[in-house]
């Protein structure tokens, strides 16, 4: 008898145990398989939208990208690098006058997306539409009489052009910020920076380019001391002197300077050097070489439009600042590092 039940107990807990078994494998959910990080890993860690590969991503994000009409046809993100008070508010207003350029106002997409931003194709070019629109608000959106050394109204408006929309659809657009790109490249590991790009080019479907503005740099030092003292305009008899505020400004351009040099050797034939003095003594030439390199027909009577609005004599700050000798010859120190600056003079 005790045998009998023993033996039954046993074959009991067997069937128990197996069933057990069986129900663990059929819930069991196995542990991830890591892998070694590479650059688009460290870019998912950074933006995780922008490189998300799975399927559903695909159909979710960017499935609707296709929707909207007026961005099927953009086919190139136009960036800038350099410095700041330096026409890039004059380039992008006549660029963002195109009837197929949109040019938003210092909308910081590339920090943004480094940075951690997510945003889908759709999403970043309503930003930049926006930033275009918001544009019309400030500098571009008014009418301006005189020239730069005696204004009343400041801005390049052009009058029946495109600024802060477009017709129909966009086929560049673009992203005015030039220092703080120009800190991306001074500040990031070169293959993380290329690499987004790299990124930045697969996900949103676009060729990048880059403008490299340059100006005379005892201006730039000039005009971002005369800003901090609120004498950019007015009355110039009497020179700021403030030698600490100038020192200041001509660490922050020789930072932007850095930067811009390792933007022109990472870059290559994605970047092109454009000289402000041209922009504004040779406004059809200029633009007409920068349209080539973003690869869009710009048309003479656009050429001609833009060239109304430019004020060809140039804006040469260093006469409202006093300089030193010392600072003089500093900056002459610093940019002979730089052949696209090393040619600027304090007498130009």
């Amino acid at each position: 008898m005790r045998v009998n039940v023993s033996w039954r107990q046993l074959l009991f807990v067997a069937a128990i145990v197996g069933l057990t078994i069986l129900v663990m494998k059929m819930f069991e959910v196995s542990s991830p398989v890591s892998s070694s990080p590479s650059i688009k890993d460290n870019f998912v860690n950074v933006n995780s939208e922008i490189v998300q590969s799975t399927a559903e991503t695909k159909k979710t994000s960017f499935a609707s990208d296709e929707l909207r009409e007026e961005y099927k046809t953009v086919d190139t993100l136009l960036l800038f690098v350099g410095y700041s008070r330096s026409r890039h508010t004059l380039l992008a207003s006549l660029l963002d006058g195109h009837p197929h350029m949109i040019v938003g106002n210092e909308r910081n997409i590339l920090y943004r997306l480094i940075h951690g931003k997510t945003m889908s194709r759709n999403e970043m070019f309503d930003e930049l539409v926006k930033g275009s629109k918001a544009f019309m608000k400030g500098g571009k959106g008014m009418v301006m009489k005189g020239n730069l050394q005696n204004t009343e109204h400041f801005g390049f408006f052009m009058k029946g052009y495109w600024q802060g929309t477009y017709d129909k659809y966009i086929k560049v657009i673009g992203d005015k910020t030039a220092w703080l790109t120009s800190g991306i490249f001074r500040n990031m590991p070169h293959d993380t920076v290329t690499g987004v790009i790299d990124e930045i080019e697969k996900q949103y479907r676009v060729k990048t380019k880059f403008i490299h503005l340059i100006r005379n740099p005892f201006d730039i030092i000039s005009t971002i001391t005369l800003r901090h003292n609120n004498r950019r305009f007015g009355n110039h008899s009497d020179k700021v002197d403030d030698p600490d505020l100038l020192e200041r400004s001509m660490e922050r351009v020789f930072r932007w300077a850095e930067g811009s040099a390792v933007a022109r050797e990472l870059l290559g034939d994605k970047l092109l050097d454009v000289n402000g003095l041209d922009l504004v003594q040779k406004p059809v030439e200029t633009l007409s070489k920068i349209c080539q390199f973003i690869e869009i027909t710009c048309s003479a009577d656009y050429l001609q439009a833009c060239a109304k609005v430019v004020d060809p004599d140039p804006s040469i700050t260093r006469n409202y600042v006093v300089w030193s000798k010392e600072h003089i010859n500093r900056v002459y120190s610093e940019i002979e590092q730089y052949p696209f600056l090393a040619h600027y003079t304090y007498e130009d």
